[in-house]
């Protein structure tokens, strides 16, 4: 698994496990500020940067059901009509699904939720050392059990909290993608004032984070790859995907390589 190039990563991904082992715990790095959702149809959802804290387990497949193991760190930030904010646990609010194998992880709300909480918009912020658990499902040859829960969810989750969490390149360089990502469904993505926009957040998010000089490098560096990219639907989407799972994964095998985790 750590030397996985996409292309398995992509297999991984779109072939179901049925009743095969249980998918990787994931770790959810800590967010400086808070991922706004987008509301479409029913659902208002987010795209969380995510890692995997067990090399010796497969990558979930898309859709697969996860829950925080410690829910009061994942905080729902609620703004009402009155401009009023007030935070709730958003552990048992939202809905955790894989995106992208271990490399990113939706989140969703059903909008009647939110009305109910009189909200107008909503956004969701990640607290220190998240992991989420897969769903058990019915036949598991291999089930998660309680100790192995605690010390990948604990010992191992802090040991990726320099690499993840920190300030490193290529750590801050996923997050300010991350931050494109989610800012993509209120605006048009085709449209180049659009992109730069995007692009100014970005490279905004990064400046304020403490030694992010060479984080803000790689950043700008796929701007310029992105810029290749055609402007039709999804393109740009893409680029930024690429760039994103391709900076936490580096994040992740440097993980694997120092902790040995799950070998």
């Amino acid at each position: 698994m750590r030397s996985m190039s996409l292309s398995a990563v992509l297999l991984a991904i779109a072939v179901p496990f049925g009743a095969q082992a249980a998918p990787q715990i994931l770790g959810l790095p800590h967010t400086v500020g808070a991922t706004p959702l987008f509301c479409s149809g029913g659902d208002c959802t987010a795209e969380l940067t995510a890692f995997c804290l067990q090399a010796d387990r497969n990558a979930p497949p898309v859709g697969t059901v996860y829950k925080p193991i410690d829910p009061a760190r994942i905080v729902l930030r609620i703004t009402r009509a009155d401009g009023s904010v007030v935070t709730r646990p958003a552990g048992k609010l939202v809905r955790f699904t894989s995106a992208r194998g271990h490399f990113a992880v939706r989140i969703s709300i059903a909008k009647s939720t939110l009305v109910r909480l009189g909200a107008v918009k909503a956004a969701v912020r990640v607290g220190a050392q998240v992991s989420l658990l897969p769903d058990p499902v019915p036949g598991d040859k291999r089930p998660h059990k309680a100790a192995e829960i605690k010390a990948v969810s604990g010992a191992l989750r802090a040991d990726a909290a320099p690499l993840a969490d920190g300030d490193r390149p290529d750590a801050v360089a996923a997050r300010a993608l991350n931050r494109v990502i989610n800012l993509l469904p209120f605006g048009d993505g085709t449209d180049p004032h659009w992109r730069r926009r995007l692009w100014s957040t970005a490279i905004k998010g990064v400046q304020r984070e403490l030694g992010s000089r060479a984080g803000l490098g790689l950043v700008r560096n796929w701007q310029r790859i992105c810029r290749g990219y055609p402007m039709v639907p999804g393109a740009f989407r893409l680029c930024l995907e690429r760039g994103h799972d391709g900076f936490i994964g580096k994040v992740n095998r440097d993980y694997w390589r120092i902790t040995g985790a799950g070998s």
